[in-house]
Parts: structure tokens; C-alpha cells; sequence
């Protein structure tokens, strides 16, 4: 990646760091005394990568990695002078492809969106680290979905078209997590919740661009294909009409971020068979 490109990525008004500093206050708790090699996943622009390295006292080393090379070089650089090791690669958080039990404790930080994202970030995180170790989960919370839902809402409203779009915002309104659904997907795993909050996030996404490249609004925008199919036109102007919201100050916007930690449990306690990765379609 060009130097000019790294440094627009690493720009602090980038959402990204946003919802990663968001995270911080309730990650970091949660690895302090973490012994061994600790693993960040979907290292994103690295803010909560660095936070996560000075603070970890009692790790030997920490791993990152990110699917976007883009994201593991603007994490890389965000830290350069740390006293501990950091190693990374360009992985996807569902094909890490580490040995079972090798981390102390592992972090997905934009993990997941959807229920089946959650499960799968679970999934993948349990079983790379050891028991008792810790796996922590950030996922986009339903308030946030919510106001992207009411946008569209509004604007089918306005263009009388709610009746011919309401198959598809049925579909789009099942699209959300929350912390019993985080719960959940936690306990088909074998995990056993230490802690769980709703982290309030004020991102401004003043632009249609904005809102589509954002890490976790992006995907869920991504998801409404089949509203522009059925009116066509309708999630860009629904995204113009939400970004006027951020723009101003006549609505009170904040967005919810939840933050999820648990441990892994000795296997013979485990209370259900292996889960395997489900279909996030």
C-alpha cells in the first residue's frame, strides 16, 4: 500500500477508530494478566491493537491479523515502538488456521453483525485458545442496525413503496444481535460469559460513502440488495437521509457497539458436540 493511501487509512476521523476505541475501556480489563501469546483478530486500523499490546503486562507476544492487507499494514505502523513482539498476517477470522489451544486469549474486533457471524467468530475463536483462556467479541448492536432499518423505513414511507419492500425489511429487521443472542451463540460453543456491555459510539457518518465503508455498518448496508431490486434507488437515498441525521444536530444519534468476553471450558464439561461454522447467508 502507497504511503499517501496508509496515511488516509490511518486517519483518526476514519469510523474505524471509532468503534475501536469504543472497545477499549471494556477489552482491556478483559487481557490484562493474560499470559502467552494473545490474539487480535480483525486487527482493524490498529487502535485497539495498541492499547491491547502496552497493556497486556503478563503476554509474551501478541498476534495480529486481518483479512484486508490494507488494514494489517495501518496496523503494523500503529506499533512501532512497542516493547512487546507483535507478528502479523492477512488471514479471515474464520480461516485462522492455528494450531487448537496455542493463545492465551483471543479478541475479534469487528467480528460479526449478523447471529451467524457471531457463531462463527465463536467458533473459530475457541478453537485456538487454550481452557480457562479468554475469547472476547465485538458485534454491531441492534440499536445501531435499528437506525439504519428506521432510515428505510422512512424512506419507503415517503416513497410509497413499504408494501412492495416489506418482504425484504421483514428480512433485514431479523438482522441484529444482541447480548442474549451473544449469549446463545457463546453457549453452543462451550464458552462461559465473564462479562458482557453496551459501549455507546459516536461515529459521524455524514456522507452515503461513509456510511457504506464503515466496518460494521458497511456489511449490513451491503445485505439490502434486494431492496434496491425491488425499488430501485431507495437504499442510497435512505443513506443520504441518514447521513443528514449525523450531519446535524437535530437528532440525537449514537450507535451501540457490545462487547462480549467469556473463557473456554475444560472439555470434559463441555455440554454439546463440536459446532462447525454455519452459512452467514
Amino acid at each position: 500500500m502507497s504511503t499517501g493511501a496508509q496515511a488516509a487509512f490511518r486517519d483518526p476521523a476514519r469510523p474505524i477508530h471509532v468503534w475501536e476505541s469504543a472497545a477499549v475501556p471494556h477489552v482491556l480489563p478483559r487481557v490484562s494478566d493474560v499470559s502467552g501469546t494473545i490474539l487480535v483478530a480483525a486487527c482493524g486500523a490498529g487502535t485497539l491493537l495498541r492499547h491491547v499490546v502496552d497493556a497486556a503486562a503478563s503476554a509474551s507476544r501478541v498476534m495480529a491479523v486481518d483479512s484486508d492487507p490494507r488494514r494489517v499494514d495501518a496496523s503494523r505502523a500503529a506499533v512501532v515502538g512497542t516493547a512487546r513482539p507483535v507478528f502479523f498476517a492477512t488471514n479471515a477470522l474464520t480461516g485462522l488456521g492455528y494450531a487448537p489451544d496455542v493463545f492465551g486469549a483471543a479478541i475479534g474486533v469487528h467480528a460479526c453483525t449478523t447471529e451467524a457471524e457471531a457463531l462463527n467468530a465463536f467458533v473459530a475463536l475457541d478453537k485456538v485458545v487454550r481452557p480457562g483462556g479468554v475469547v472476547t467479541v465485538c458485534a454491531l448492536g441492534a440499536r445501531s442496525a435499528g437506525l439504519l432499518l428506521e432510515a428505510v423505513l422512512e424512506e419507503c414511507l415517503a416513497r410509497g413503496v413499504l408494501e412492495q419492500c416489506r418482504s425484504a425489511i421483514d428480512d433485514l429487521s431479523g438482522r441484529r444481535v444482541d447480548l442474549e443472542m451473544l449469549d446463545a451463540a457463546a453457549e453452543r460453543v462451550g464458552l462461559q460469559r465473564t462479562y458482557a456491555a453496551r459501549a455507546e459510539v459516536d461515529a459521524r457518518l455524514d456522507s452515503v460513502d461513509a456510511l457504506r465503508t464503515d466496518p460494521l455498518l458497511g456489511p449490513v448496508v451491503a445485505g439490502w440488495a434486494e431492496l434496491d431490486a425491488v425499488a430501485p434507488g431507495v437504499v442510497d437515498a435512505a443513506l443520504a437521509r441518514l447521513a443528514t441525521y449525523f450531519g446535524g444536530d437535530a437528532v440525537d444519534l449514537s450507535l451501540e457497539l457490545l462487547v462480549w468476553a467469556g473463557t473456554v471450558r475444560e472439555p470434559d464439561v463441555m455440554a454439546v458436540d463440536e459446532v462447525d461454522f454455519v452459512d452467514e447467508q
